[in-house]
């Protein structure tokens, strides 16, 4: 019969797999999404997707992220930078659009591969505690 110390060992360790589990489960989720490039004008793209974020491809080679982008006749506006402060592009600078998406099955197999991965985990530790492998 195990003493209490080594189940109460065994549960922080089971504990601490759980925690290890959700932690590379939340590492792995940006990996599920990208910005994708969009064929349609950055008029049509605010209105018809209403996108939270777009990237701004300039006539200069240059980037810009937009949160919460609108069109205000020839010019789109939105948050730029670490102080989120409005700033308008002219649709004539813009040579490129793209909105950000998540993948839905990208997303699917990393949740079932990191399940199955804590569940090996979970077993092992399992196994670990077992009086007969501890022998």
């Amino acid at each position: 019969m195990p003493r209490r110390a080594d189940r109460t060992h065994g549960q922080l360790a089971l504990n601490r797999s759980g925690w290890m589990a959700t932690l590379l489960l939340l590492l792995y989720l940006p990996a599920c999404a990208g910005w994708h490039a969009e064929s349609v004008t950055p008029p049509a793209v605010v209105v018809s997707h209403g996108p939270s974020q777009v990237r701004v491809r300039r006539t200069d080679g240059s980037r810009v992220t937009l949160s919460q982008p609108r069109v205000h006749g020839d010019t789109l506006y939105g948050q730029a930078g670490s102080d989120l402060r409005w700033i308008g592009v002219p649709l004539t600078e813009v040579t490129g659009l793209e909105t950000h998406h998540t993948d839905p099955a990208k997303t699917a197999l990393a949740v079932l591969g990191l399940g199955a991965v804590a569940a090996v985990i979970v077993a092992g530790i399992q196994l670990s505690q077992d009086p007969f492998f501890n022998r």
